[in-house]
């Protein structure tokens, strides 16, 4: 875990400073709001604000955080996408990155309307952007990106495997395991009525779909990961799962991720919008039903992450005075109300 004393804190960020060509002298460095995968530091100026965000490193983990972030936005700022942070400078060595400096505020639960969801459209949409999409073609692969059925089915059934794999150390573990034993079970009913109903269309599960049919995508999608302007306005922030994936997901995603839940009542409207751009867009929406409680699973699992060492190094990392018991309990909460809201229907299998 890439632990930095604050001498090295306060080099690096000289450092990056000096890279983005920006000369006036530090005056402070402070922590931001601790969030599950990095570290995030607001830099104050005499005359300005920055961010630097100490991106996780872990061997177990294998994913460019910090290219992933750069890259995406590097592409945004070409495809001139306003809706997002501009980066000023890179570190890999150090694994960190100075952005510009968003003020405003953390969107609520409870907070999201028409505007808001119109702004997450307008987002996807000029990310996707047939013309710009070309400068887009060295951009990696999102994170668990799957482009077959296949492919989406398995992404839910590795994290459902190794959650089955942990050690069972305190009482917070055995509860777990309960829950994590349930969720397989259901699952493994679940994937067979989707193989089902696959083979009742005709479609083949390990076809990929063609590649004007993929998007460019935020990845970690939602109003958790955006800011209001104070004069109105949404931004969205931390793209280190971005890349290339399938639509499908991506709108999965976006409703069910659970940080700040999008009312459902604003599903078909952003299923529309948001495909309106690709070829076969009703194929789309099949797709995206057929899967969505395949990610309603996912999220489930992705609650019980903190179960899984790597994961919880990860937490630890960017937030060092955390209780790892309450965490687990906390989590484990939230997996099973996830769990109740899904085990009872079969959406897109009718």
């Amino acid at each position: 875990m890439n632990v930095v004393s604050r001498h090295d804190l306060e080099t690096a960020i000289a450092s990056l400073m000096k890279s983005a060509s920006i000369f006036e002298p530090v005056e402070e460095i402070i922590p931001m709001r601790a969030g599950g995968n990095n570290r995030t530091y607001c830099i104050e100026t005499s005359s300005a604000r920055y961010v630097v965000k100490h991106y996780f490193q872990h061997k177990g983990d294998k994913r460019d955080r910090l290219q992933s972030e750069y890259a995406f936005l590097g592409y945004a700022e070409q495809a001139e996408v306003a809706a997002v942070p501009c980066s000023l400078a890179q570190d890999p060595q150090s694994g960190m990155a100075l952005y510009e400096y968003i003020a405003g505020e953390a969107i609520q639960s409870g907070e999201i309307g028409q505007a808001e969801v119109d702004a997450a459209i307008m987002f996807f949409l000029a990310l996707n952007e047939p013309t710009a999409r070309k400068a887009a073609e060295k951009l990696p692969q999102a994170s668990e990106a799957a482009f077959s059925l296949h492919e989406h089915l398995e992404n839910t059934e590795h994290r459902i495997r190794q959650l089955q794999q942990i050690v069972l150390v305190d009482e917070e573990d055995h509860k777990g395991a309960i829950v994590i034993q349930s969720i397989a079970t259901f699952w493994g009913e679940y994937r067979n009525r989707v193989l089902e109903a696959v083979n009742h269309l005709g479609w083949r599960v390990d076809e990929s779909i063609a590649c004007d049919q993929r998007c460019i995508s935020p990845s970690d999608f939602g109003f958790h990961n955006a800011i209001r302007l104070p004069k109105g306005g949404v931004r969205f922030i931390d793209f280190e799962y971005a890349g290339w994936d399938d639509p499908a997901k991506t709108i999965a995603d976006f409703f069910l991720q659970p940080a700040v839940p999008v009312p459902l009542e604003y599903y078909d409207y952003f299923e529309s919008q948001g495909l309106s751009l690709f070829d076969q867009p009703e194929l789309l929406k099949q797709r995206t039903r057929l899967l969505r409680t395949a990610y309603q699973i996912k999220w489930c699992c992705i609650a019980l992450n903190v179960f899984l060492p790597v994961h919880m190094e990860r937490r630890k990392f960017a937030n060092p005075q955390l209780d790892s018991n309450a965490l687990k309990t906390d989590q484990l909460l939230k997996a099973q109300t996830l769990f109740k809201t899904i085990k009872d229907f079969s959406y897109g299998l009718h």
